[in-house]
């Protein structure tokens, strides 16, 4: 996964108090120091605005909206990743 980003990409959580990561070398060493304990089920995708997002919830819990995450590419990697954690959101 790390490869997909930019080396001076930006990595954000919203909801939790870590980060924000900058840097490809820092977000390496954020998953090693925290690695996700659980896989991820996108539920909805769509693109706005030159970025991708998407509604996903945790494998543990699949029908429970966990957050979304919003990537923003440039040059073919990802420029900056948010991952914000707000259980039960919704798009109206």
């Amino acid at each position: 996964m790390l490869a997909g980003f930019d080396e001076d990409a930006e990595m954000e959580f919203r909801g939790v108090p870590v980060g924000p990561f900058h840097g490809r070398a820092a977000i390496a060493e954020a998953y090693r120091a925290q690695p996700p304990d659980d896989e991820l089920r996108l539920l909805e995708l769509r693109e706005r605005e030159g970025r991708a997002e998407a509604r996903y919830a945790w494998l543990a819990e699949p029908d429970v909206s966990a957050g979304e995450l919003i990537l923003t590419a440039e040059n073919a990697a990802i420029r900056k990743l948010v991952i914000t954690f707000d259980r039960g959101v919704s798009w109206g």
